[in-house]
């Protein structure tokens, strides 16, 4: 209440004060009218203490930012991204380009992804890994399996050791590149034949295409669950794999690959036939 003379008691502490001001000179709390127009804002603290981070939002944090399709993640200029100013890592490979470079390659992909992404896992995680020779011995029959197992089976690991949904599974890849394998096989006894019908001709090519498409199944399926782990564990920008000068080796080499199976096909007169005392030839 004010008095005359502009006198007022503190509603707090009963101490009078003059009405002109804001706090109390006794107990400082806040008088009657409150702020005035002219007053300055409160000042905020210059850093005010962050808000407790839920646990996927600090796991995003540490695995930096998620893949999306912009200018920022375009391909290193250079095979070797230390010699840029990019740091993006690059190890995304999409998934149009494993389906094209296996068809491209008839099949030859599957083992130059195999080196790749052996090499993706040892600049990762450091661990004693060989590109070159994990990739070679999956020409070996019987070993390539052991192989295959082994790369299947330490991504998943990683993946679920980081909480990450996967779908890879080494017991489907081997079971497909064991059905690639047959495949290849059937292939070759069908265009050893001593007499090659239409139907050995189409059962060839169709045995060569069916091949093809069971490595890239699993290239592509292996791919985007490896996709996916660089996207939240690599801990900074990611960039696309750059193309290589061997993969365009093995397009050539694919493509040569690609003329005989339609040559066989569709110009059977152009095929050479084994000679009559040849092994298997009729007599």
């Amino acid at each position: 209440m004010t008095n005359a003379g502009g006198v007022s008691s503190c509603p707090h502490c009963g101490a009078r004060y003059d009405a002109a001001h804001r706090f109390c000179g006794t107990c400082g709390q806040s008088l009657p009218g409150g702020a005035r127009d002219d007053a300055p804002p409160p000042r905020r603290p210059e850093n005010p203490p962050p808000a407790h981070p839920s646990a996927d939002a600090e796991l995003n944090r540490l695995a930096g930012p998620r893949y999306s399709n912009d200018d920022r993640l375009a391909p290193s200029r250079s095979p070797y991204p230390a010699q840029t100013a990019d740091d993006a890592a690059p190890y995304y490979i999409p998934p149009s380009r494993i389906i094209l470079l296996s068809v491209l390659t008839a099949g030859l992909y599957f083992v130059y992804w195999t080196y790749l992404t052996w090499r993706h896992y040892r600049d990762y995680t450091g661990e004693t890994a060989f590109p070159v020779w994990h990739a070679l011995c999956m020409l070996v029959p019987v070993y390539q399996f052991f192989r295959l197992h082994a790369h299947m089976r330490v991504y998943q690991e990683l993946m679920l050791q980081r909480g990450l949904p996967t779908t890879l599974n080494p017991l489907l890849a081997v079971l497909l590149l064991v059905s690639a394998m047959i495949l290849g096989w059937t292939a070759y006894l069908l265009s050893t034949a001593p007499e090659m019908t239409d139907l050995h001709r189409l059962g060839y090519f169709g045995c060569n295409v069916a091949d093809v498409g069971l490595l890239a199944w699993i290239v592509w399926r292996a791919q985007n669950n490896l996709n996916r782990f660089w996207r939240h564990q690599v801990g900074t920008r990611l960039a696309f794999a750059p193309p290589t000068i061997f993969e365009g080796v093995l397009v050539v080499i694919g493509l040569l690959f690609w003329g005989i199976w339609l040559v066989t096909l569709f110009y059977p007169e152009l095929v050479p036939v084994p000679p009559a005392d040849a092994p298997g030839a009729a007599p």
